[in-house]
């Protein structure tokens, strides 16, 4: 069987399946964020929103998620023009709103489109896209 046959036919099959009412990969996710901020900074373990369009100075950015479901495991992505800048895992607790953030140092140089999202595996839980300036 040639290889162009084995993908279409996985790609046929996966389709069927979702069309068949197979969960999404969001239902699957025990995890939620309630929560998400893009920071300037965290104090108190409370986000402190950061300014859109952000400047390029800034420096650093946080993205602060709290999160229910726990416990288990989440990773903030990072993603600048496309690309994968950072990825960062977190643990996230049994509690009910567990608290969490990573952060970013930007470079000035990095302007434009930038995106940050909260991932279950594969599952996009959150996320928050802003646009880094001069």
């Amino acid at each position: 069987m040639r290889i162009w046959q084995v993908v279409v036919g996985g790609v046929l099959i996966g389709g069927l399946f979702a069309v068949a009412g197979g969960a999404s990969a969001a239902q699957m996710s025990r995890l939620k964020v309630v929560r998400d901020v893009l920071a300037a900074r965290v104090e108190n373990r409370q986000p402190v929103e950061a300014t859109v369009p952000v400047a390029a100075d800034i420096g650093e950015l946080f993205y602060f998620t709290e999160v229910a479901g726990g416990p288990g495991t989440i990773r903030h992505v990072w993603i600048w023009q496309g690309r994968t800048m950072a990825t960062v895992s977190l643990r996230v607790g049994a509690s009910p709103g567990w608290k969490t953030w990573s952060s970013k140092s930007i470079m000035p140089q990095w302007t434009g489109p930038w995106r940050v999202e909260a991932r279950d595996g594969d599952t996009v839980l959150s996320f928050k896209e802003f646009e880094v300036k001069r």
